[in-house]
């Protein structure tokens, strides 16, 4: 029958598309499966709908939080109920074509990898330009790995340095396919992000040993007006996706997950020192913040505890901008 795979649907008034979105999951040619949904304490009808669709198959395991965990939290509480050896997740807005987890599985079972990404396509319920415009402009995976492979660390540490972790590379949530035991190695997913969750916990994983990817658009990502995504919202010139990237380069000068990167950065001639220096000017540039500025030169001096002046700068933004 094969490894059981964990499809893992975290819900908040996820009413206009969750209907579909099960059902998509439902007629997957991968049928050992168990479809985990656990809805995050939604106002809208998304319990009743899930309950209905769920009396016609037994797969789908249905939650629903008594108190609104947030969007990490929820997604963490959908790692920690998975029963399945392999997780998936699917977002309430979002398809997957009909042997996505069959590719996704055998392509890991054959290369011998604990995760495997996939390429994505969008499809928009927005007429909103700028949105439309951000997702056709974005650089996805495919833009640096162009063929179906296994992607070692050091390539990836090398995106992330050129790019000053300026994009997501490496895909939302639903373009994975792990094994559970890469949350016991690697973690959860970091609560203290706000707009870069996927982001940070790809890069944790994927600076960290190689990684299957399928340059093939195997996932469809919905972007419309009431996703998580552009619910982004900008606080003096200032926005989340910037704080969340100053606080990734905290954990890459000083977190033990990120040793690897640190090494594989100095072996590519790009000392970590390097990308903190560049990070800040380019985000400088980018946001026109005040705040950096006046922090600018007191980061960039050489310090032991330039790690902890960061998280300082980080907290103050905090402070002053939420």
């Amino acid at each position: 029958m094969g490894d059981m795979v964990s499809v893992c649907v975290p819900v908040f008034n996820g009413s206009p598309f969750i209907e579909r979105c099960l059902k998509n999951i439902l007629t997957q040619s991968y049928s050992n499966i168990e479809v985990l949904v656990i809805d995050d304490n939604s106002t809208d009808s998304s319990s009743e709908i899930i309950e209905e669709i769920s009396k016609s198959d037994d797969r789908i395991i249905f939650n629903k939080n008594s108190n609104s965990l947030g969007l990490a939290a929820n997604w963490n509480e959908c790692l920690k109920k998975a029963r399945g050896d392999w997780i998936k997740f699917q977002f309430q807005d979002d398809l997957m074509i009909r042997n996505t987890i069959q590719k996704m599985l055998d392509f890991s079972l054959q290369n011998q990898t604990l995760l495997t990404l996939s390429n994505r396509d969008y499809v928009f319920n927005t007429t909103d330009k700028k949105t439309i415009n951000f997702y056709k402009k974005l650089r996805k995976l495919d833009s640096y790995i162009r063929d179906t492979r296994i992607v070692n660390p050091d390539e990836v540490v090398d995106i992330a340095n050129k790019t000053l972790l300026q994009r997501n590379f490496l895909g939302e949530p639903i373009v994975g396919l792990f094994h559970r035991k890469l949350i016991k190695k690697y973690g959860y997913f970091n609560p203290k992000f706000y707009q870069l969750i996927d982001f940070e916990f790809w890069l944790r994983i994927t600076s960290n040993m190689p990684f299957g990817f399928i340059n093939e658009e195997l996932n469809v990502f919905r972007v419309h007006n009431k996703s998580a995504t552009a619910k982004t919202k900008q606080y003096k010139g200032f926005n989340r996706s910037s704080l969340d990237r100053l606080n990734i380069v905290r954990f890459i000068l000083s977190d033990d997950l990120y040793q690897n990167y640190r090494l594989e950065s100095e072996k590519l001639g790009y000392p970590i020192r390097n990308l903190l220096n560049d990070f800040l000017r380019k985000m400088v540039r980018k946001d026109g913040s005040l705040q950096i500025k006046k922090h600018l030169d007191d980061l960039l001096m050489p310090s032991l505890t330039l790690a902890d002046k960061i998280a300082g700068v980080y907290k103050d933004f905090l402070h002053r901008n939420w």
